[in-house]
Order: structure tokens, then sequence, then C-alpha cells
């Protein structure tokens, strides 16, 4: 599919507006302000899947691929420069240049906003071994950065 055919993107990791530790992951931050200025910011939302815990950011694993699905907690722009999906891309590894294989791939998926207004949006999808990460049992990024008895690889990326 074009890029210029979705124009909603779903995030769940580092580009949140509630992560804190954005200076932890190279480029988040000038990525987070490029969605500032050129998306526009829907609200919280879910997507069907599996957040897996890979140490400093999450992987989001659609539900077809996912040990234990659910719902992942993450928030929903309007994509208003088609240019910034391949901003986008590069960011997340997977633009046409990047050496393979692509930690990531966009693909896809319905996005449910809290009123209850679903969009089909483009996602990030985790493609690597599932045994490097572990699931994160909230589904939700942000909670599972606060929430007691962090792994020692959340643990780190908060300090």
């Amino acid at each position: 599919m074009h890029s210029q055919t979705l124009k909603y993107l779903f995030v769940y990791g580092s580009l949140r507006p509630g992560f804190r530790q954005i200076h932890t992951i190279p480029g988040a931050a000038a990525i987070r302000r490029a969605l500032r200025l050129r998306a526009r910011y829907l609200g919280p939302a879910t997507v069907a899947g599996q957040l897996l815990d890979l140490g400093r950011y999450p992987g989001w694993l659609p539900a077809s691929a996912a040990s234990s699905p659910g719902q992942v907690v993450g928030d929903l722009y309007e994509l208003r420069d088609n240019a910034l999906i391949h901003l986008l891309d590069a960011y997340e590894g997977c633009a046409p240049g990047d050496p393979q294989p692509h930690e990531y791939r966009r693909v896809q998926t319905h996005a449910t906003l809290t009123d209850g207004r679903s969009f089909r949006a483009w996602i990030y999808e985790y493609q690597h071994s599932l045994r490097r990460g572990r699931p994160v049992v909230s589904n939700d990024w942000l909670t599972s950065l606060t929430a007691p008895g962090l792994s020692n690889q959340a643990e780190s990326a908060r300090n």
C-alpha cells in the first residue's frame, strides 16, 4: 500500500506523548517534535495485539502472532504531511535504504479511540525473534515503566 493512502498513525512506545525517557532513544525527540508540528493528536487509542518489552523500547505483535493477544494501549495521530511517514520509516529502521533484516515493518491495523471511533492506521510491527522480548502484561508501555517489579531492561531504560 502506498504511504499516501493512510493518514493515521498509532504509536505505542517512545513516540507516545507521555514517554518521559525520550532522551534514551536516539532520534525520538526529533520525531516526536515532527509529530507535534506535522500531525494532529487525536487521543488515546487501542489496537489488537501484544506488546513485548525489548529493553529501551517495546515491540508490537499483531493478535495473529501474539502468545497472549489483548488490547494494546497507545495514541493515535492524523498525519497532515505525507512526507512524515518517510521520516517515521527511517526512525523505525525500515526505510528502503536501511540494512536488512529490518527490526520493524510498517503495516495497517485498526485503532479505536476511547470514544469508540475506529480508524485504519499505520503501526510498526516487530519482526525479530520473539525470544528477545518478554510480554508487557498491561499491554501499555507507559504504565509498564512505572509499575512495581519492572524488568531489568525496563529499569535500565528509566535511568
